[in-house]
C-alpha cells in the first residue's frame, strides 16, 4: 500500500482535485485530507513527507517524472470521459501545484502562500533543501493557462514577493492577499469558512468566495522588489543605502502592516526618528494589535521628549502585553511627567517580569540610570 500518495473516488463527479501536502507533514498523512476526502470530488491526496519541495517526486516515487506520471495513471483510471483537473498546496504545496499542474494541464490551481524561486536567502525551501543535489526548477516567470488563483498573507514579507512576482509575468491571474494574516493563510480562511466549502467554491465557480479580510493584490512587482532587498538586508544586519532607504519610505499601500514595521524599526536604528514615526504609525493604522510596533513609536515620543504621548500608548500595551521593555518606556516617560505613583507601580511591574537574577541585575542598573537622569 502506498503511503505517500491516496485516491478518495467520488461516483458520478468528472472533478479531480490534486492535493499537494506541505512541508512537515508526517507519512502516510495528507494535508486537508479531513476537509477535502468527504467532497463530492475524486481526491488525489499527496505528501513529500521528506519535504524536499516535490522535487524528486515524493519517497516512494524517487522522481519528479515518475509522480507525475503516477498521477495521469491514477486520473486514467478513473475512467472519465471528461475531467476537470483542479491542484491544490498551501506553502510547499503551493509550489508543487503550481508546477505539477502545468505539466498535467490542469484546469485550475490553487495555490496558497507558495514559493517559486527556491532556495532564496530567508526562504523557507532553503530551509528544507539547502545544499540538497536537486532539480530546484524556478517557476517565477513561467505564464499559465490554467485558472490560477494564488493567495498568500500580508505579514510574509518572503510570500508578498514571490506573490507580486507571479502577478507580473501572469497580469490575467487572480492573486489576492490576506490582510494581517501570516503564511499559514489556510487558518484564516478555515475560521470565516470551511476550507473545504472554499476551495470547492472556487472549482465550482471559478472565483475567489468573498472573506472579511481578502482583498486583491495591488502592489507592483518593483515595489515588492524594493521590500524584498530591505528584508533580506536588515536580516542580515547590513545598513541600507541612502537610495534604498527613500525608495522603500516613498511605498505606500494599505495592505503591509509587517513591512511598516520593519521599516520603522530599521529607521529608528540608524536615527532617521521622523521617518520611523510615520512607518510606524502606518503599520499600527493597518494592524492595532501586535506590540512591538506600539513600543517602538512610544520609544520615538520619549525621545523627542513628547512623553504624554508615549504615556498614552504605553498605559494601554503596560494592560495588555507588560514586559520589561514596556516598562522601561512607560517608566521614562512617567519619572519626565512627575507621575511618581505610576513610576513605583510600574517599577514593581518590571521586577516581577524578571524572572532570573541575570535580567534582574540587567533590570535594576537600567532603573538606576532612569531614575538619576531621566530626561532623554
Amino acid at each position: 500500500m502506498l503511503e505517500t500518495i491516496k485516491l478518495v473516488k467520488s461516483s458520478g463527479s468528472n472533478d479531480v482535485v490534486i492535493v499537494f501536502s506541505s512541508r512537515g507533514v508526517e507519512k502516510g498523512k495528507f494535508t486537508f485530507f479531513k476537509s477535502l476526502s468527504t467532497s463530492n470530488k475524486n481526491v488525489i491526496f499527496i505528501n513529500d513527507h521528506e519535504s524536499k519541495w516535490y522535487l524528486n517526486g515524493t519517497p516512494e516515487f524517487n522522481s519528479y517524472g515518475r509522480l507525475l506520471d503516477k498521477i495521469r495513471e491514477l486520473i486514467q483510471s478513473l475512467q472519465l470521459t471528461e475531467k476537470s483537473i483542479t491542484c491544490i498546496g498551501t506553502s510547499m504545496g503551493g509550489y508543487a501545484a503550481l508546477r505539477y499542474g502545468r505539466d498535467l494541464c490542469a484546469d485550475t490551481i490553487i495555490a496558497l502562500g507558495p514559493e517559486l524561486q527556491l532556495k532564496l536567502p530567508l526562504s523557507r525551501s532553503e530551509n528544507s533543501i539547502a545544499g540538497e543535489n536537486l532539480d530546484d526548477s524556478d517557476i517565477s516567470e513561467v505564464t499559465y493557462d490554467s485558472r490560477v488563483f494564488l493567495l498568500y498573507g500580508s505579514n510574509d514579507l518572503n510570500d508578498l514577493y514571490h506573490a507580486s512576482k507571479f502577478q507580473h509575468h501572469n497580469v490575467k491571474q487572480s492573486v489576492y492577499v490576506g490582510q494581517n494574516c501570516n503564511h499559514e493563510i489556510a487558518v484564516n480562511i478555515n475560521k470565516e469558512m470551511p476550507i473545504g466549502d472554499f476551495f470547492t467554491k472556487i472549482i465550482d465557480e471559478k472565483r475567489v468566495p468573498k472573506l472579511s479580510f481578502l482583498n486583491n493584490h495591488r502592489i507592483t512587482f518593483a515595489e515588492a522588489l524594493i521590500i524584498y532587498d530591505f528584508y533580506q538586508r536588515v536580516s542580515e544586519g547590513s545598513i541600507l543605502p541612502l537610495a534604498l532607504t527613500s525608495e522603500l519610505t516613498s511605498i505606500t499601500s494599505n495592505q503591509y502592516a509587517t513591512f511598516y514595521k520593519e521599516l520603522g524599526k530599521y529607521l529608528l536604528s540608524v536615527n532617521m526618528l521622523s521617518e520611523a514615526e510615520t512607518a510606524l504609525k502606518n503599520s499600527i493604522r493597518i494592524d492595532d494589535r501586535p506590540s512591538l510596533p506600539v513600543l517602538l513609536l512610544a520609544r520615538i515620543y520619549n525621545l523627542n521628549c513628547k512623553f504624554t504621548s508615549a504615556l498614552n500608548l504605553l498605559q494601554p500595551l503596560a494592560e495588555r502585553a507588560p514586559t520589561i521593555s514596556v516598562c522601561l518606556e512607560l517608566i521614562k516617560a512617567s519619572l519626565n511627567l512627575n507621575m511618581s505613583v505610576l513610576t513605583a507601580q510600574t517599577i514593581i511591574t518590571a521586577l516581577e517580569l524578571a524572572k532570573t537574577e541575570e535580567s534582574r541585575i540587567r533590570l535594576q542598573r537600567q532603573l538606576t540610570e532612569l531614575v538619576e537622569s531621566p530626561v532623554i
